[in-house]
């Protein structure tokens, strides 16, 4: 008689190599239906010296599909259809000059994946406000068009899935760079709330690295050339600063704008301090860090008041 466990497990790899089976047939099948459109499309991008926003949002719709095949696949390893994924790479050779503009268009699977999940939280009564956030934005400009194809995409998953009701979706941008801090004042005139993103802004603010940070931080401090690490607590002469014009040009524009914080900086007693004191609206932080951040607010708002 089998071993039960055997028999799980035989049953266990039927059913995956049945989903893989399905997965690679249908991505195969999406992938021959948009074949035609692709190598069309592609040799009108390579001929035009300033595409349209329409055809680009055309390819960065079939790059973030192939990112999703290509994750897919990966999983299917013994499945997986070289010729597609090969097929799929060719399109990123491109005429020279569009990297930058397809940069701009290529919006993440993430975003109709969040949209096509509120829409079925609003759908079971569940009240769902999904906020998208521009990161590393440092012009108005860029700001105002890649708002414009995050709210194109939007509309366009309403429209897919036939939603009639009502949904609340924000779209904001995280000021990571300081000079977005100083032009904050025009980044409001688009964005619907702000989040520093500390980590980033401290970074380009230093030119230091993130990444190799720990191999001199600790001769800096034992030098007494930082007396703390300012990526772990906010350095108020300098980042506090940029943050502190960030939120008044913002709310110059927008007196009502949603400010906030993310990043380690938000678990960190005197930096959730100082946001509060600035009159942010919010702090983020890692999980394990949120018991000390919600102490910090709740200590900051009983000194407030006496």
């Amino acid at each position: 008689m089998p071993d039960l466990i055997d028999v799980q497990r035989a049953e266990l790899l039927r059913r995956e190599r049945a989903t893989a089976t399905r997965l690679v047939k249908e991505y195969g099948r999406i992938y021959a239906n948009l074949q035609g459109e692709i190598e069309a499309l592609n040799a009108e991008l390579a001929a035009m010296a300033n595409p349209s926003p329409g055809k680009l949002r055309k390819m960065a719709r079939f790059l973030a599909l192939r990112e999703r095949i290509e994750a897919e696949l990966s999983r299917y390893g013994a499945w997986a259809d070289t010729e597609i994924t090969a097929a799929a790479s060719d399109v990123a050779q491109m005429a020279p000059g569009l990297a930058r503009q397809l940069a701009l268009a290529e919006l993440p699977p993430e975003l109709r994946a969040i949209m096509e999940a509120a829409i079925a939280c609003k759908s079971k009564k569940i009240d769902a406000r999904p906020e998208i956030m521009i990161p590393l934005v440092g012009t108005a400009v860029e700001l105002k068009y890649l708002k414009e194809l995050t709210q194109a995409t939007i509309d366009t998953v309403i429209a897919e899935s036939k939603f009639k009701g009502t949904l609340e979706v924000l779209i904001g941008t995280m000021i990571e760079i300081p000079r977005a801090t100083l032009l904050a004042d025009r980044m409001a005139k688009t964005a619907e709330f702000f989040s520093f993103g500390t980590n980033d802004l401290t970074q380009m603010t230093y030119g230091f690295s993130r990444d190799d940070i720990g191999a001199f931080m600790n001769d800096y401090m034992e030098h007494g050339i930082l007396s703390f690490d300012p990526f772990q607590t906010l350095d108020l002469s300098s980042v506090g600063k940029l943050v502190k014009l960030g939120l008044d040009g913002g709310r110059s524009t927008s007196p009502k704008l949603k400010v906030g914080i993310c990043g380690e900086h938000g678990g960190d007693p005197d930096s959730v301090r100082f946001c509060y004191q600035i009159g942010m609206d919010y702090v983020s932080c890692s999980p394990f860090r949120l018991p000390i951040a919600r102490l910090a607010a709740a200590q900051a708002a009983i000194a407030d008041k006496k």
